[in-house]
């Protein structure tokens, strides 16, 4: 349908093109956030809509990794929902019966912060030189440079751990996720979908308004 065609933009703001995709995908997923910053389990179901949009938009777009992240993201999101909302027996739980905010060790973080350098560098040059003849069938494109190639990466890789610490209620995922925006701010910018810049923005200070929220919640258990 040519409504979800990228090429057709939805309204245009200061000479930017925005289509419906892109636009519900991000007015949704910060409300998302949003919810989330403030503990409530139905953030995931808002952003399991929202990131679809944005699957279909960042494939047309040429950002491979960072459409296959949309894609793990709807499944985490479920799984997220349910994290939060059926806690285990042995997990601590908060006065309305949800999963209780909780902490890394700091070996945790080490190997966190490895691990997340690792498989952007690995996740990277697969995708620059070594794609496998099955990902070529599907995604034809090439990236404009290795730099482009690389943010798209880590954006898979950081966005992907900070979903699953979440979904775990891990105070560690808002972190995460600022790194994670600062790169897709850059990688956006660089591939000219400016809605996108904006909608990293403002994750990047819902991130900040996510680590004090959290602290605070901290502060009220015994």
């Amino acid at each position: 349908m040519e409504i979800f065609n990228i090429e057709n933009p939805l309204f245009t703001l200061l000479g930017y093109g925005i289509p419906l995709l892109e636009f519900v995908g991000v007015v949704l997923g910060i409300g998302s956030v949003y919810l989330a910053t403030r503990g409530k389990a139905v953030n995931f179901l808002l952003g399991a809509v929202g990131m679809s949009f944005l699957a279909v938009f960042l494939f047309q777009k040429g950002l491979y990794s960072t459409m296959i992240l949309q894609v793990i993201l709807v499944c985490f999101c479920i799984y997220g929902y349910y994290s939060w909302t059926k806690p285990k027996k042995d997990e601590k739980k908060t006065a309305n019966q949800q999963k209780e905010v909780t902490t890394l060790t700091n070996k945790q973080r080490v190997f966190l912060i490895v691990g997340l350098l690792v498989f952007m560098g690995a996740w990277g040059s697969m995708m620059l030189f070594a794609k496998p003849d099955f990902l070529r069938t599907i995604f034809t494109e090439t990236y404009d440079s290795l730099v482009l190639g690389y943010f798209d990466a880590f954006v898979l890789i950081a966005a992907t751990t900070g979903m699953y610490l979440r979904t775990q209620k891990k105070i560690e995922n808002w972190y995460v996720f600022l790194s994670s925006d600062t790169a897709g701010i850059i990688l956006f910018t660089l591939s000219g979908a400016y809605f996108m810049v904006l909608m990293c923005s403002i994750y990047w200070l819902l991130d900040i308004k996510g680590i004090i929220g959290w602290r605070k919640e901290m502060k009220t258990y015994n």
